[in-house]
């Protein structure tokens, strides 16, 4: 009975403690790990831009994973940084992703080459023939044989050396004939009178034997024997391994040729093939260790001070190293290893392995803490080994991950990806996009309309919450804007939309801000500038540039004060160079199209009535982009636009004069439209003598792109063809017609 009331008892509670159980893994899975942040929705982990405010399964097939405010989530998205990835702990031993703290030191590493083993030039003697003749006799000498100085390797018989002989000996029996006592001319040698001049017939006797071929104990012999020597000896003229040997018995030779070549290899040269960017570390005097594979000899060399010499066929450079080779076990032609220790520093060095190369750039992952891996760019410098030297991007202490990144890498991706197309926002002061987590988290909203705001920076929500109103309606024409930028122009690319310096006012394009390093950060928001000054400027006090009134900002460095004669912009040296402006929007006639013009150009013919300029300053301006930003004023029944709040407000302060001297600027430039010229029409283009391009008149005329010469009005498409014409229009066949 007991028994039985105990099974019951553990079918009932089995069950139930399992559904416990699942209730509370339930409860701990969408919380677990993110302790007290606030949960913000649910993600896909392969399409970040798929959101859920419930758990569930995505349309994947995978579970939707928590994202969490404060940055710890999944996808990498949030408050931390674009294209960062979080890994929860237990899955970065799964993945194999392993780390490593950035340290600074000096890297020291054996650098190992392959090199061959060559004759010292300086040690290499070549045996030629000074006369023609026949092999009579050949020694045991035969290539790679050992021989002496001094060894016979052969003899051989000359026709030409008999009477040369016979000269030498009459001139050494005449010497004897007249020498008092002695057998050897040199002995008891007085000097003086007709003694020594028979000693230098004997001298240059000898001399003219020697050049010829004969050895000097040849000559001996024969003037001991007092005989012509019938063969003339071949001997070694140094010790060493006959490297070559180009004759055998009986064989006829000419002047002049190559009989043995012998090789003194008591030192001998190893040319290593080193890599481009490898010879910094082949310094002359460095020394270094060659070995023979597989035998373990080791060879004490120093490198030459002779420069590497570079191959173009395999890209490699030849370094010369200087070897002592006892025993002559290095002969030429081998090959041998080369090492040689190298030690540069101090530097940050990290495994080449925690670098990703994608061919336009290079990037590790940086662990920010609780899993966060963000992609950095770094700018890596020489490579040793498995190290790699990062010259900018790292800092001491950081953490990188140096296994596993490519996974990362891929995910880190996506996400980017994922966040671009997904909960992206234009701030309605500055038009940049921005990330309506990170904007939430960070407290850049407001709400104003019915409809929320999102801010790249403080400083942007500053301005916005002072008046809504005007900032709402500048909002519609900046989404505008920013709407036509994002199209194709000319079906080329696609424009960038531009940010405000903050100093001067003007528009500057990011990217190309960003190449000339004209950015700066503030409070976690960036600024770009249009020159180094307003950089400069901003630096030097960010905070009070910010709290500027829009008014009182800077004038550009394009654009000065106003002058002494009450005319703003340029100086006057300066005013001549600036481009009259434009008719207005209201006035501007268009051109009627010329023969030849397709539809596509009366289509083209609506953009520059979008461009006008500046009359403060003479810089084009773009009228929709002005009027979205309220860089308009009106005047004399006419709409003036301006390229900066500076110029506005330089045109506002005096109007009447601003818009005297655009008007008469711009009746100068009519007046010129109208003047008669029998040789040229304003409805048909012209060509530029220079390029042949076509031209129009009208616009030419507009940019002070014409010459006269030869009583008629030649048109160009640039100043540099404008400038070629005018040093020598005589060169220009049209002119010469």
């Amino acid at each position: 009975m007991r028994q039985r009331t105990f099974l019951i008892l553990v079918a009932i509670l089995v069950p139930v403690a399992f559904i416990a159980g699942w209730y509370a893994s339930r409860g701990s899975g969408g919380t677990g790990g993110a302790g007290d942040r606030k949960l913000l929705y649910y993600v896909d982990p392969m399409n970040p831009s798929f959101r859920s405010p419930e758990p569930g399964t995505a349309p994947c097939g995978m579970p939707l994973e928590p994202v969490y405010a404060g940055g710890a989530t999944p996808g990498g998205v949030g408050t931390t940084p674009p294209g960062a990835v979080t890994v929860r702990a237990d899955r970065l031993q799964l993945i194999g992703v392993a780390r490593e703290a950035v340290r600074s030191g000096t890297l020291r590493h054996t650098l190992r080459l392959v090199g061959t083993v060559a004759p010292d030039e300086t040690r290499l003697f070549r045996v030629t023939a000074a006369t023609a003749g026949r092999i009579r006799e050949m020694g045991a000498a035969t290539t790679g044989s050992l021989v002496n100085k001094g060894e016979i390797l052969g003899s051989y018989y000359s026709g030409e050396l008999l009477v040369p002989q016979q000269n030498f000996l009459r001139m050494f029996e005449t010497y004897q004939n007249v020498q008092k006592g002695g057998t050897n001319p040199y002995d008891n040698f007085q000097g003086g009178g007709q003694l020594a001049t028979y000693v230098r017939n004997v001298d240059v006797a000898r001399q003219a034997l020697l050049n010829l071929g004969m050895t000097a104990e040849q000559v001996e012999e024969v003037a001991a024997t007092r005989q012509p020597a019938y063969l003339v000896q071949i001997r070694a003229p140094a010790a060493g391994i006959v490297t070559s040997r180009n004759v055998s018995l009986g064989q006829s030779f000419d002047a002049r040729a190559d009989l043995f070549t012998i090789a003194d290899l008591s030192l001998v040269w190893v040319l290593a093939d080193a890599f481009e960017g490898q010879e910094e570390h082949f310094k002359a005097g460095t020394r270094a260790i060659v070995m023979q594979p597989g035998a373990g000899r080791r060879f004490a060399a120093v490198v030459s001070g002779v420069p590497p010499r570079f191959e173009a066929a395999t890209r490699t450079l030849k370094v010369r190293l200087d070897v002592v080779n006892p025993g002559l076990l290095l002969r030429p032609d081998m090959l041998v290893d080369v090492e040689l220790p190298v030690e540069i520093g101090p530097g940050l060095f990290v495994p080449k392995g925690a670098v990703i190369d994608s061919g336009t750039r290079r990037i590790v992952f940086v662990e920010q803490g609780e899993g966060v891996f963000v992609p950095r760019t770094v700018r890596a410098g020489r490579r040793l080994g498995e190290r790699v030297e990062i010259v900018g991007g790292l800092m001491e202490g950081e953490t990188i991950v140096t296994a596993g990144n490519f996974l990362l890498d891929s995910e880190s991706r996506m996400r980017a990806a994922g966040a671009a197309v997904a909960g992206m926002a234009l701030d309605p002061i500055c038009g940049m996009e921005v990330d309506e987590t990170r904007a939430r988290a960070n407290g850049l909203v407001s709400e104003y309309g019915g409809t929320t705001w999102f801010f790249c920076a403080p400083v942007c929500k500053q301005e916005f919450d002072s008046d809504p109103k005007a900032a709402a309606a500048k909002a519609e024409g900046v989404k505008e804007v920013a709407a036509q930028e994002r199209q194709p122009a000319n079906g080329i690319g696609t424009k960038a939309f531009h940010m405000e310096d903050p100093v001067c006012g003007m528009d500057v394009d990011p990217d190309e801000a960003s190449r000339a390093g004209l950015i700066s950060t503030f409070q976690g928001a960036p600024f770009v500038f249009c020159s180094p000054e307003c950089k400069q400027e901003f630096d030097k006090d960010p905070r009070g540039v910010l709290s500027r009134p829009a008014g009182e900002r800077s004038m550009p460095p394009a654009v000065s004060a106003p002058h002494e004669d009450g005319q703003h912009g340029m100086p006057p040296s300066m005013q001549e160079k600036t481009p009259p402006p434009a008719p207005q929007p209201e006035q501007m006639p268009m051109r009627a199209p010329a023969r030849g013009d397709d539809e596509s150009h009366g289509a083209a013919s609506a953009e520059p009535m979008r461009m006008q300029v500046d009359p403060v300053c003479g810089m084009r301006v773009d009228s929709l982009k002005a009027r979205a930003k309220g860089l308009v004023s009106e005047y004399g029944g006419k709409t003036w636009f301006f390229c900066a709040r500076v110029c506005k407000k330089a045109f506002d302060r005096d109007p009447q004069a601003v818009a005297a001297k655009a008007q008469g600027v711009k009746e100068s430039a009519e007046q010129e439209r109208r003047l008669p010229n029998a040789h040229e029409s304003m409805a048909s283009r012209m060509e530029d003598p220079v390029c042949g391009m076509e031209v129009d008149p009208v616009e030419a005329r507009e940019q002070g792109l014409l010459s006269e010469h030869a009583g008629k009005t030649w048109f160009f498409c640039a100043p540099e063809c404008k400038q070629a014409f005018d040093a020598d229009p005589t060169v220009y066949p049209q002119v010469v017609r």
